[in-house]
């Protein structure tokens, strides 16, 4: 099923299960078939960086405990998690396994009743299900005894087994509609929502409500992510970024890092910082070099180089201190953590927030200025631990992974 909603496109999948069973069974309902396609279509637009995210609901026919079927629900969400994630190569933080949603599928028999005239006793069973006033259990023992069972059997049969299934719906960037109509239909889009809702009766009202209701969240989730979009809808992935951290320019430290993306959660940078001023006349030396690396993990991220990150850094540096009296000359390592925001302002533009702390060890030696000599006084070590670093840095985002893997048009 493949439906148009507004800014954003689902696409679905039903996997159906034998009765209390939770394994997948490829020849059951034509399983394979439907998987292999929803599959297939799922890659395209994994690769192309559209997919927003896929929901995962599990449901099973209401005989049985409430609690047993409930279990049974979630187990069935797992399996077809499960096989999504071994068959592409899908970020975990796009799945969706909705495990408190779903369960016995009541709204669908009383669907299922309406919709298939073959049920004996149809008008009876239909109004038992409406009856609100009556706890679901009893309803089911109404409608066992209907007939002396005869019309209940029916339903095992023939009902029962289209409510044990999972519902993978995935929701994708739709990019933004042209003035132009499309060939054959009309402007908006309308002749192309009536045929969605053409093909969606055959599956029921609910699972279109659902699809609908999942686009319109995942539209307004993303609301926060139009800077990175353009007017055609494509969506940039930058998996290098050039930084400079603003707070250190007031402190006459010119500063340099550049960090890559390398997976959806996982970041790599390297950070430069010097400041190499000196006025011997007035004994004055503001002398201070560091490098250090960084691996970040960012945490459940918006978009790539939109979120909160927490890191690991480690480096070292050396350094030249004299302020009109004794002078400190020295080198040193540090090691530490990392949080941090980064958030977009252009295409190409961001900012970031962040601070790190943890331990440094440095080694210097103390010397005096003495009739235009220096002389060496004493060797001291230290050990610190506290703020190391503060940031509120401009980025710079460029190598986009999605237009360098653009086909080329055909000449």
């Amino acid at each position: 099923v493949f439906s148009v909603l507004g800014k954003t496109s689902t696409d679905s999948v039903k996997v159906y299960f034998k009765l209390s069973q939770s394994t997948f069974e490829p020849l059951l309902e034509n399983n394979a078939v439907s998987v292999d396609s929803f599959i297939e279509r799922l890659a395209v637009y994994i690769a192309s960086e559209e997919l927003e995210r896929v929901v995962i609901t599990g449901y099973a026919s209401p005989e049985g405990p409430s609690k047993l079927n409930m279990k049974l629900a979630q187990q069935r969400c797992e399996t077809l998690a499960d096989i999504i994630k071994s068959r592409t190569a899908i970020s975990q933080q796009l799945i969706d396994v909705q495990t408190n949603r779903g369960g016995e599928s009541w709204s669908m028999l009383q669907e299922s009743v309406s919709d298939n005239l073959d049920v004996p006793n149809r008008s009876m069973v239909l109004k038992i299900l409406k009856d609100d006033s009556t706890s679901q259990a009893r309803r089911l023992q109404k409608i066992k005894a209907i007939d002396n069972g005869e019309t209940y059997n029916r339903l095992l049969e023939h009902v029962f087994p289209k409510l044990r299934y999972a519902l993978a719906v995935a929701v994708y960037r739709q990019p933004e509609p042209t003035d132009e109509p499309p060939e054959g239909g009309e402007v908006d889009g309308v002749e192309e929502v009536d045929e969605v809702d053409e093909v969606e009766e055959v599956d029921g009202v609910e699972e279109e409500t659902e699809i609908a209701e999942i686009a319109n969240l995942a539209e307004v989730a993303n609301l926060g992510e139009e800077k990175n979009i353009d007017e055609g809808g494509y969506r940039a992935r930058h998996l290098l970024a050039l930084k400079t951290n603003l707070l250190y320019y007031a402190a006459l430290m010119p500063n340099l890092e550049i960090e890559y993306l390398f997976h959806d959660n996982w970041s790599a940078a390297l950070t430069g910082n010097i400041a190499w001023w000196s006025k011997e006349s007035s004994l004055k030396a503001y002398r201070i070099a560091t490098l250090d690396a960084e691996m970040r993990y960012w945490i459940m991220p918006r978009a790539p180089w939109h979120g909160f990150y927490a890191g690991v850094f480690a480096g070292g540096g050396l350094y030249d201190l004299e302020n009109g009296g004794n002078g400190y000359q020295g080198e040193g390592v540090m090691t530490g953590v990392s949080l941090g925001y980064m958030w977009p302002i252009k295409r190409n533009l961001s900012l970031e927030a962040g601070i790190g702390g943890g331990y440094l060890y440095t080694r210097a030696k103390e010397y005096k200025p003495y009739e235009g000599h220096y002389v060496y006084q004493r060797t001291k070590a230290y050990n610190y631990f506290g703020p190391l670093k503060l940031k509120f840095s401009i980025v710079w985002r460029f190598l986009d992974k999605n237009k360098l893997n653009r086909p080329q048009p055909q000449i």
